[in-house]
């Protein structure tokens, strides 16, 4: 298998997953996979999460989940037919896990791949992908599919009587594919991360440093506040006193 065989290419980058319902920003590794021989091209955007360490060398990247690949058959000039050809992949159900789903990961990784066809085999042919009705399993996630693969200018041609669930979606040449990129992302390198991690961490600080200071200065405030109190309280007590002692000193005198 070809996507056994590719091994990374250059640093990976970081994606920045935002959500218009979900508030929290998420960070994806992305690193690209390469392959390629007198016969075959094989081109794969593979993701991971970004380990809690923030240490890139212990992502793991998935063959299958979390990734998106385009492999191409090259044209052979000693074959009569000379027809390269296209596989999108890994295979015809994207498959995106857990808190990456539905957040534009899919759209970016099959971009890039197409970016990159684009430019070495725009005359080449697309295999078709199967639809199937079965997986996703039903209307809303059959739609929500079908409309991602219409986002790089498939055509959509069903099998079922329904015209949503099964069938497959095709495309006459690599150059009609367009991309799609989700605008809830960004694109950093790794030095770019780091450096807005430490930002934000400094960030972090002081507003941390800040969040004290109020309460030390509220404290102080609270405490003088509290030492008036106290000092009121014993000049009542001193005149409460003095008037006692006067009145006791009259009441002695009258006698």
């Amino acid at each position: 298998m070809l996507e056994k065989l590719a091994t990374p290419v250059g640093e990976p980058i970081v994606l920045i997953l935002a959500s218009e319902k979900l508030k929290n920003e998420q960070a994806v590794l992305i690193q690209i996979f390469r392959y390629e021989d007198d016969a075959n091209d094989y081109f794969a955007i593979r993701c991971a999460e970004m380990p809690e360490d923030g240490d890139v060398t212990s992502a793991r990247f998935s063959i299958t989940t979390n990734a998106f690949q385009f492999s191409v058959t090259k044209k052979q000039n000693n074959q009569s037919s000379n027809v390269g050809s296209v596989k999108l992949g890994p295979t015809s159900t994207v498959s995106v896990n857990g808190d990456l789903a539905n957040r534009g990961l899919g759209s970016f990784g099959y971009s890039r791949c197409i970016e990159y066809i684009q430019k070495k085999y725009s005359d080449y042919s697309v295999a078709s992908v199967k639809l199937s009705s079965s997986f996703p399993n039903g209307q809303s996630e059959w739609e929500r599919r079908n409309h991602f693969y219409q986002n790089f200018n498939f055509e959509l041609e069903f099998s079922d009587e329904n015209n949503i669930g099964s069938g497959r979606a095709k495309a006459a040449s690599v150059s009609v594919l367009t991309t799609h990129y989700s605008k809830n992302l960004r694109e950093l390198t790794l030095v770019e991360f780091q450096q807005e991690q430490c930002e934000q961490q400094r960030q972090k600080q002081l507003a941390q440093k800040a969040d004290e200071k109020a309460r030390a200065e509220k404290a102080l405030q609270f405490q003088k506040k509290s030492n008036r109190m106290r000092f009121w309280i014993w000049i009542f007590w001193i005149v409460v006193l003095i008037t006692f002692l006067q009145r006791l000193m009259t009441f002695i005198s009258a006698d």
